[in-house]
Formats: C-alpha cells, structure tokens, sequence
C-alpha cells in the first residue's frame, strides 16, 4: 500500500486555487480558465488569455 499523502497535497494546492478563482470570476464577471503549468504548479487566468502549452484543468463560471 502506498501513501496517499503527496496526491492530497496535490489536490490540496488545486483547492486553494480553484476558490481564489472562483472568487476571481465573480468579482470580476469573467469565466476562468484553471490550469497546469509544464512545471506542475496550478494557476487561473480569463479564458481569452490562456497560453495553448497550459493543461486545462476545468473552467470556472461567475454563476
């Protein structure tokens, strides 16, 4: 059995960005774009401003 520990760290990281995105995309009225870095950190930007080499991760809605 392996440890689950760096997945929930993983996950932990998206969570954190998913809701400053959120709140981003209300505030702002726009819908979001969260994605993955070549680095493997996470990030958000408006979906007309995303770069094509970023794995898109989900799409965040100010509804």
């Amino acid at each position: 059995m392996s440890c689950a520990c760096g997945n929930r760290r993983r996950w932990q990281d998206v969570d954190r960005i998913r809701g400053l995105a959120k709140t981003w995309a209300k505030m702002e009225n726009e819908t979001v774009v969260l994605y993955r870095r070549t680095d493997g950190t996470y990030d958000f930007s408006p979906i007309d401003k995303n770069e094509p080499e970023n794995e898109i991760v989900e799409y965040i809605t100010p509804y």
